[in-house]
């Protein structure tokens, strides 16, 4: 991932996707697509783990799959 410094503060940026309102921790997320899991034949797909499964499991697709959870206002 290409990343840069920024420069000004924008309390609510416009040129870019934010993914800060997928993550709240005292919510229990329900509507996320299931992904594909080490185990998930044996066990199912295992929801609300670690970000870390996320990204071990999906590797570079990690962030296709976040855009595609994001409701379409974030985009």
């Amino acid at each position: 991932l290409d990343s840069e410094d920024t420069t000004i503060y924008e309390k609510e940026p416009q040129s870019s996707v934010d993914f800060r309102p997928l993550v709240q921790a005292n919510t229990k997320l329900e509507d996320f697509e299931s992904y594909t899991q080490v185990f998930s034949d044996k066990h199912g797909f295992l929801s609300n783990l670690s970000i870390l499964d996320l990204l071990f499991n999906e590797g570079p697709n990690t962030v296709n799959y976040l855009k595609n959870q994001a409701s379409p206002t974030l985009l």
